[in-house]
């Protein structure tokens, strides 16, 4: 073999090399990686190097079925209290849970965790229904305090609780103003020659807001004060 030949065969073994390990894909069914060390991507060669299994996630969870799964994730107490999911819980709080099911994506699909406990206890939810809480708490996957009616009963039963009703004033998380600030916006725009936008700059909120503040279209829960003129000095 000529020196050139010594030369670059160790490069064509190197490139061959990478060629079939990328072009071979994992051994495991389903995955689509590419290969990395024996038979598997390095995911699966972690998992089979690490817990001897290469299917096994290392979850405390791995193994059992799907009711069992949700079980692990449930504080029970006793027949007639709450049972809190202690699980993934939503920004609404309500438990969330995979029912082992994937959507036409191929992602995992999320349920509720009280909506699948009262699957997998009383059957499949009647059309037209919604799961609701008799305790109208939320994370509660208690079957026996979970029921089906429709959407517009349980909003009024919300209602009626004082759930999902509008929050004025100081009970509204998302309000810039207070009461004391409200008072004294109406009071400093009274004696005074200064404009709406300038009283809306010094309480952080926009003209517009400002204006119905002083005209009395919000928070009309603070009284308003004697002598207070009409809002026209936009500036």
């Amino acid at each position: 073999m000529s020196s050139v030949g010594q030369l670059i065969s160790p490069f064509r073994v190197f490139v061959n090399f990478k060629y079939t390990k990328l072009m071979k894909k994992c051994s495991i069914e389903g995955c689509e990686k590419p290969f990395y060390a024996n038979k598997y991507c390095r995911l699966h060669n972690q998992r089979w190097k690490r817990l001897g299994d290469p299917h096994n996630p290392g979850s405390r969870l791995y193994g059992l079925t799907v009711p069992e799964r949700f079980w692990a994730r449930v504080d029970r107490g006793d027949d007639d209290a709450c049972w809190l999911y202690t699980g993934r819980i939503n920004q609404d709080g309500y438990g969330v849970f995979w029912d082992g099911t994937k959507r036409q994506s191929g992602s995992n699909r999320l349920v509720g965790a009280h909506r699948y406990c009262f699957v997998i206890n009383h059957g499949p939810v009647p059309d037209g229904k919604e799961v609701c809480h008799s305790c109208d708490n939320p994370p509660c996957v208690n079957p026996a305090h979970l029921y089906a009616d429709t959407h517009a009963a349980n909003a009024s039963r919300a209602w009626k609780l004082g759930r999902n009703k509008p929050r004025y004033g100081e009970d509204n998380p998302k309000s810039k103003m207070t009461v004391e600030g409200v008072v004294a916006a109406r009071a400093l725009y009274a004696s005074t020659d200064i404009s709406i936008r300038e009283v809306a700059n010094r309480f952080g909120i926009t003209d517009g807001a400002m204006g119905r503040i002083l005209n009395g279209r919000h928070w009309k829960s603070v009284p308003m004060p004697e002598g207070l003129p009409r809002p026209s000095r936009r500036g």
